[in-house]
């Protein structure tokens, strides 16, 4: 169990962690015998994440989707997904942006999310 835990936490980790560092802290916890099993999970838990984790990335406009690119890329490594295997769909709700959906995160950055903000902000004031 203390494996899984160790696995998820790696599938999460950016990959600017260094191997050095992982292994560091599993000696300092005295934990260094779990590595085998840590290796074998993260490997059943990323093979499960490519089968069903479908990410879906929502734009406003098809076409609008190369001027966010840089940005939708920016979140790859972080949260795990790789763009170029992500369903791309349009929804001309979200007004710009973009809007990346998975079953274990969502990150909106729509243009229509900030003016709800806007909103809320202005009202509060006023009221």
């Amino acid at each position: 169990m203390l494996a899984h835990h160790y696995a998820q936490a790696l599938l999460r980790l950016t990959h600017s962690v260094s191997t050095e560092s992982i292994t560091g802290i599993l000696k300092r916890k005295g934990h260094s015998a779990l590595l085998p099993a840590i290796i074998a999970e993260y490997d059943t838990l990323r093979s499960r994440r490519e089968r069903y984790g479908r990410t879906t990335i929502r734009v406003a406009k098809k076409e609008a989707l190369k001027k966010q690119e840089s940005s939708i890329k920016s979140y790859e490594s972080e949260m795990g997904f790789i763009m170029q295997k992500a369903d791309i769909v349009e929804d001309p709700a979200i007004v710009g942006g973009f809007v990346i959906e998975s079953e274990e995160f969502e990150v909106d950055a729509s243009y229509r999310q900030k003016l709800v903000h806007l909103f809320r902000k202005m009202v509060d004031t006023v009221v």
